[in-house]
C-alpha cells in the first residue's frame, strides 16, 4: 500500500508522503490475512485522540493494495478545525501518482483509496471471491481518481465499504 503519513513529532511537524507509486500486474491468490492484534474499536477502549480499528484510517483490511492517508475525515477522524493541530494542518495530497493496473485478487481482497490521495489511476484490475472490490473512500477530496475496466465480484456493491456507519 501507499500509505502517506502526516504526524505531529514535538517540535517538528513531519510529512511522509508517495508519489509515483505503481502497484502492476500482481497476482494475490488468498487475501485473507491477520488484522492487527493490538487494534481497538472506539476511543472508550484506548485513551487516544484517533482510532486505531478494523477500517480505521490506520489499516487497509479487509482489501488487498490501496492508497491511503491518515488524513481521512469523517466517520473515521475528526474533521478539521480552525485550530488545526499536526496532520489536520496540511492541506495538500499525501499520496499522488498512484498507479494501480493489472492486479488480480483470485479470493478475499480489493483496492482501497482514501485520504488525501489524489490523481489516482486503477485500471483493469481483477476481484475473485471476496465481500469487498474497488472502493473509493467520499473523503477522498483531492480528486483526480479515476477507475476503468475493474471486475469485482457481482454479489459485491458498486464502491462497497463494510465499515461505513449506517444512518
Amino acid at each position: 500500500m501507499a500509505w502517506g503519513r502526516a504526524g505531529a513529532w514535538q517540535p517538528h511537524y513531519m510529512w511522509g508522503p508517495n508519489y509515483r507509486n505503481v502497484f502492476y500486474d500482481n497476482l494475490v491468490l488468498e487475501g485473507n490475512h491477520v488484522f492487527n492484534y493490538d487494534t481497538h474499536y472506539s476511543k472508550e477502549q484506548q485513551n487516544i485522540s484517533v482510532e486505531y480499528y478494523p477500517g480505521g484510517s490506520k489499516t487497509i483490511e479487509p482489501w488487498t493494495f490501496g492508497s491511503l492517508t491518515n488524513d481521512q475525515g469523517p466517520p473515521f477522524e475528526p474533521s478539521a478545525s480552525n485550530d488545526c493541530v499536526g496532520s489536520q494542518c496540511f492541506k495538500g495530497a499525501l499520496n499522488r501518482f498512484i498507479v494501480l493496473r493489472g492486479n488480480i485478487v483470485k479470493s478475499n481482497g480489493g483496492l482501497l483509496i482514501r485520504g488525501t490521495s489524489s490523481n489516482c489511476l486503477a485500471e483493469a484490475n481483477e476481484v475473485e471471491l471476496s465481500d469487498v472490490g474497488v472502493y473509493v473512500n467520499e473523503t477522498t477530496t483531492m480528486g483526480g481518481i479515476v477507475l476503468v475496466r475493474n471486475v469485482e465480484p457481482n454479489n459485491v456493491p458498486s464502491n462497497y465499504n463494510p465499515y461505513v456507519l449506517k444512518p
